[in-house]
């Protein structure tokens, strides 16, 4: 079974990418995503920022903080489809070892990426087990465009 068809069927799945669990990898796949969403899906500015601003935080923890201890395969799946009439649905997963937030660290200008995806977010859920780190963001008012989304 693929990385990408452990997080859900991928039947529906519009967009699916695999990268490395790494800052460049999340730069190229923020970029390639926020085109896949402006072509896709019609959004006002601020509800196009909001959406790219939590996803690339979700990828960016989990490209600096799911294999700190080490780990194989350290890679990350982006998954974002319609999850029904104008829902977005959006799923960053990754095989690493979730750590909470160390009391001391919580206090430093650290820490804010998980409170800044819950505002941004209309749905947020995070899902640690030993095989890794699911996070969860939904957005509603996203409605697609007139032509299929596409793959980019």
């Amino acid at each position: 079974m693929a990385f990408a068809d452990s997080l859900t069927d991928t039947a529906d799945a519009a967009f699916v990418r695999t990268a490395a669990a790494e800052a460049g990898a999340v730069s190229s796949l923020r970029e390639e995503f926020s085109r896949w969403l402006r072509n896709g899906f019609r959004l006002d500015a601020v509800r196009y920022s909001d959406i790219v601003l939590a996803v690339n935080e979700a990828m960016a923890n989990a490209a600096e903080f799911a294999y700190r201890d080490g780990g194989r395969d350290r890679t990350f799946c982006l998954q974002a489809r319609r999850e029904g009439p104008g829902v977005l649905a959006v799923t960053v997963a990754d095989r690493g070892t979730w750590r909470e937030a160390a009391p001391a660290s919580k206090a430093s200008a650290r820490g804010r990426g998980i409170p800044l995806m819950r505002a941004l977010a209309d749905r947020f859920a995070i899902d640690p087990s030993p095989q890794g780190t699911r996070v969860y963001l939904g957005f509603d008012g996203c409605a697609a465009t007139l032509r299929p989304v596409a793959s980019v």
